[in-house]
């Protein structure tokens, strides 16, 4: 969609209209396609993200210099070279901080979720500390899933860091 403008203006009206229903209106219907276990949490972590990675690849795409386009053509780079070698390392960054936000808003919303759909989870727990006034106990489960998130954030940086060597 960042490469190809009749793309963008085919799917982006979809894309930002489903985008824009909350995360928690998907919890009952995941439950209904996915039933109960696993697959709900897997759809929401997977909803959640991917709009994120999307809109941050399609502005990265966007950003690339168009020099570098021309370069490449001038040297003989057909489109698939274009993509291979302009397009793919080009907008890199930009996917790479999509990803980020991504695997936190999952996070967020698979705990989100286990507050109504599941009797496992540290969302579940901390309905079950709220439900008998266990303040103490639902300030750890925050504070536990903060250093949770915190923790796959900066995994994601480390790995960050080594695929994109060459930005430094």
């Amino acid at each position: 969609m960042g490469y190809s403008k009749t793309a963008y203006r085919t799917l982006a009206p979809l894309i930002n209209s489903i985008r824009q229903i909350p995360i928690m209106a998907w919890v009952p219907l995941s439950i209904i396609w996915f039933g109960l276990g696993d697959g709900p949490t897997i759809f929401l972590i997977a909803f959640a993200g991917v709009f994120t990675v999307i809109i941050n690849t399609i502005d990265a795409v966007q950003d690339i210099d168009r020099n570098y386009y021309h370069a490449a053509r001038s040297l003989g780079a057909n489109k698939w070279h274009l993509i291979k070698d302009v397009v793919i390392p080009g907008s890199f960054p930009g996917i790479f901080t999509g990803t980020r936000l991504a695997i936190g808003s999952g996070w967020m919303s698979v705990i989100c979720a286990e507050f109504i759909a599941t009797s496992a989870g540290f969302g579940y727990c901390m309905v079950e500390a709220q439900t008998r006034m266990q303040t103490d106990v639902l300030l750890a489960l925050m504070i536990v899933s903060g250093v949770v998130g915190f923790l796959m954030d900066k995994l994601l940086l480390l790995a960050g860091e080594r695929l994109m060597r060459w930005k430094a």
